[in-house]
Order: structure tokens, then sequence, then C-alpha cells
């Protein structure tokens, strides 16, 4: 593994009380340049080389551990402070792309009668905000749109989509430059409204059961 630092993302510290289940504690591996950037006061940090960890100089690679937890695991259930590290750590960034690639392919094939201009979405899953795009991508219910984009339940659809979102005050902004035509029964992909598209093929405008509140899950 120390060949192939720069591939690392977390290190791993086993906990033993007693005789009960051990815990694991994983943490973010991080670079020389990105603690110094943020200031972090505290943690871990050497220089590895294949025979061991060594004084700090600029003739091996920097490694560093932070000063904090990112996430917990002990008897089949995990305990998350930063979700972000956990995606890294676990490598999820690739399953989130390869779900989200198979769920837009059934979109452009499955329901072309109904996302227009959808050949432009494959631009999402690039460049700057792609990752926060593909995870809600990979979120989509493929089966759930076909029930509701039936023949039967489609014109009921797009009324809820209008009533319940578009013209709901808790989600303007958030479902701006959404393209909707309540005529035709299309929904328009754009890059301006790709999060608010998302969002709603998603499903994540929500309400909550007892005070009736909206909001975004």
């Amino acid at each position: 593994m120390l060949g192939n630092l720069e591939n690392v993302k977390g290190a791993i510290a086993k906990v033993c009380i007693g005789t009960n289940a051990p815990y694991y504690l994983f943490m973010k591996v991080d670079n020389f340049n990105a603690f110094k950037k943020k200031r972090l006061s505290s943690g871990f940090m050497g220089n590895l080389t294949n025979d061991g960890v060594e004084k700090l100089d600029d003739n091996h690679l920097y490694f560093g551990i932070k000063n904090n937890i990112s996430f917990y695991y002990s008897q089949g259930v995990y305990i998350i402070n930063t979700h972000s590290d956990f995606e890294k750590m676990l490598f999820l960034s690739s399953e989130y792309d390869a779900v989200a690639k198979d769920n837009i392919k059934h979109l452009k094939t499955d329901f072309s009668n109904v996302f227009k201009n959808i050949d432009e979405i494959d631009k999402g899953l690039e460049g700057k905000s792609s990752s926060i795009f593909t995870r809600m991508m990979a979120r989509i219910s493929l089966d759930s749109l076909k029930e509701r984009f039936n023949e039967e339940n489609i014109q009921q659809t797009f009324n809820d989509i209008d009533k319940e979102i578009i013209n709901n005050k808790k989600f303007h902004d958030s479902f701006k430059g959404l393209d909707i035509d309540k005529k035709d029964l299309t929904i328009t992909y754009s890059e301006e409204g790709k999060f608010g598209f998302a969002a709603l093929l998603s499903d994540r405008p929500a309400r909550t059961i007892l005070l009736k509140r909206d909001f975004l899950e």
C-alpha cells in the first residue's frame, strides 16, 4: 500500500475495549499542502516510505491524518460524522457514477416522450458541481417514474408538479430554471435548471406529516 500512497483515502484505527466487539474509527488522510491550506492545528503528520514513517522533509510523500473521526463502524453499524469523507474512503463516487449513468440511459430510452433535450444531460456529470449532480441522479427510482408518467397518471402528475412544486413559494428558488409544459406534458432539460430537474426526479420535495411543512430532503 505504501507504494501507492497517493491512492489512499483514509486511515483506520481498531479500538478494543475488554471483550466487547471492536470499534473501527475512520479518519481522513490528506497531504501536507491541504493541511497547511486549512490551517489544521492538530492531527498526525509524517513522511512515509516503504520502510515506515520518517521525519518531515521534501524528499518523500507527505501523509497526514486529520484530527477528527469521519465515521465509526462496529457490529454492522456505521455512525457517520462526515458524509463526504465516508463516500471518499469507501470509494462510493464510482458507484454513484455508474448508477447515475444507468439511470440517465433509461431516462433517454424510456421517457423520450416526457423529457426533451435529454441528450444534453451527460454534460451535467462533468465539471464543476458534477459530484452533487451525480449523487442526485443516482437517487432516481425508475420504477416510480414509470408509474407517475404512464398514460393513466401523467396528467395528474403534471398537475401535482405545477401545484405542489412550481407554484410553491418554499420551492421557488430550488426549482428556478425548470422548464415544464403542462399542455404538451413535457419537461425540458437545461444546464441552468439541471439541479431542479434532478431534485424533481429524485423526489426531494417533501412535506412533514404533522405540521404540513414543505422542505427539500
